[in-house]
């Protein structure tokens, strides 16, 4: 996982470590873990694995794209390493007999101006190197898959796409469910980027509220740029907006278990993991009619516009004033979640690994 850093457990981060985890158990072949984490910063079930090995890499990403990938060669030849699998893009073009790139999103390419012009560029020339010499490209959905092959014609026909599952697994903790209950509250979970589009949540959560003292809005996550709380203040709402940085998954369990819903108001999301979690967790769900969080969200809870105010606004009155249809987006996302399943993914990922390795060439 060559652009994941230890102690900051990104959701890339934590996809890699718990598909992994499923991998090595099954047994179907011996991984070999090129990371900068080291093993008191992996879970312990692969920490403790004796058929897991750990290769160092660079501190920094550029020395790591730069130096690694041109040596891969010689550190990693196909004489030892059927497969070379980058966790994300920012990875390995050389090495190996055969490479897989797995894509989350295309964030640098289907949001115009949510990066810089040189970060842009930078992300379309790494991307373009490591998804050309890659066998095969996991997208790690339909909407994803689209984009690649919107973006990058030329590697269309590589594309697989492969649906995972949450990465919690945690019980709730109880002295934060012992705050919380009795409390009525609305969550949201994500770094406030332009792309959440969590201004909008913002000012729909200010006109509910204004008929309804008690409600609060709690955001897990950072806001550097002021996109919510700025919009809060905007409403006059400062005060009723919580945020928590940094929790364990116990205590974000025992916010899924007692929010009154999760709103998730995205234009843009590669795959949107807080929709899986809360629906195990049977939180009910709001989710923007957008790539990606529909096709997660699916049947699982009420859509909107990302761009529709009032559609937001009505519908996040609807879930906050109906015990009823809490229920019932309850009992709608648990059919949901079942759909998405690590077994089943870590199995598809190995006849990925498989064909791979099938079509390398004799040297």
């Amino acid at each position: 996982m060559p652009s994941q850093s230890p102690g900051q457990p990104t959701g890339v981060g934590r996809f890699g470590h718990e598909l992994l985890r499923r991998l090595v158990a099954n047994g179907h072949a011996t991984y070999t873990l090129r990371s900068r984490f080291e093993r008191h910063h992996l879970p312990a079930s692969l920490a403790e694995s004796g058929r897991l090995i750990r290769i160092a890499t660079p501190s920094s990403h550029a020395a790591d794209m730069a130096l690694s990938s041109l040596a891969a060669p010689v550190f990693f030849p196909r004489s030892k390493f059927d497969v070379v699998v980058n966790v994300d893009p920012l990875g390995l073009f050389m090495g190996g007999g055969s490479r897989v790139t797995i894509v989350h999103d295309l964030y640098f390419a289907g949001i115009p101006g949510l990066y810089s012009r040189p970060a842009a560029a930078k992300a379309w020339a790494l991307h373009h190197l490591v998804l050309s010499r890659s066998r095969f490209i996991i997208a790690i959905s339909e909407s994803t898959a689209d984009d690649v092959r919107r973006f990058f014609p030329a590697v269309a026909s590589r594309v697989r796409v492969i649906l995972s599952d949450s990465t919690m697994d945690a019980e709730a903790d109880e002295r934060w469910r012992a705050t919380l209950e009795g409390k009525r509250f609305v969550l949201t979970v994500a770094n406030a980027a332009p792309n959440k589009n969590l201004g909008s949540l913002a000012r729909a959560f200010c006109r509910i509220a204004q008929t309804d003292p008690d409600l609060m809005l709690v955001h897990v996550g950072n806001d550097p740029q002021g996109l919510l709380s700025g919009a809060m203040a905007e409403g006059g709402m400062s005060a009723r907006l919580i945020r928590h940085r940094g929790i364990g998954d116990p205590a974000l369990a025992a916010l899924y278990q007692t929010a009154l819903c999760l709103v998730v108001p995205s234009f843009y999301e590669g795959f949107c993991l807080p929709l899986v979690e809360e629906q195990r967790y049977g939180c009910p769900i709001l989710f923007a009619d957008s790539p990606g969080t529909a096709e997660t969200g699916g049947i699982g809870g009420l859509s909107f516009k990302p761009d529709d105010l009032a559609g937001l606004t009505r519908c996040l009155g609807r879930v906050v004033s109906s015990a009823t249809l809490r229920t019932t987006l309850r009992s709608r996302g648990y059919r949901n979640a079942k759909r998405f399943s690590w077994e089943r993914a870590a199995r598809q990922y190995e006849d990925v690994f498989d064909a791979a390795a099938r079509s390398i060439t004799p040297a």
